[in-house]
């Protein structure tokens, strides 16, 4: 088996766990600006209404299929408690237990 068929997907994998804080950070970011975008295009609308004037229809389908809301709960879920020295995923704890092979030898079992 060539090594570079594992080496180069759990490097990747890697490169998602260590960069995990940066990309929540950004998601955090995308969400506000999302929330800031919809409560000006509210605004809009409601103007725009009040003015007898015609809203177009994929403008109300955007509004109510953007679930700002719910991503707001996603993110919170996303962002992991840290609890001592464990790391904690939806309940999964991420730490190495003492005395897994690998982590405390230096060793990879096999």
């Amino acid at each position: 088996m060539d090594p570079s068929a594992f080496v180069v997907p759990t490097c990747h994998q890697l490169g998602y766990m260590l960069c995990y804080k940066s990309h929540v950070d950004e998601l955090e970011d995308g969400i506000k600006k999302l929330v800031d975008v919809r409560g000006s295009v509210h605004h809009a609308v409601n103007e725009a209404t009040s003015k007898w004037e015609r809203i177009k229809s994929d403008v109300h389908r955007s509004l109510s299929e953007i679930d700002v809301d719910h991503c707001m709960a996603r993110l919170q879920e996303l962002q992991y408690p840290v609890v001592g020295q464990r790391k904690v995923v939806s309940g999964v704890n991420l730490s190495p237990r003492n005395g897994t092979p690998g982590f405390t030898s230096g060793q990879v079992s096999g």
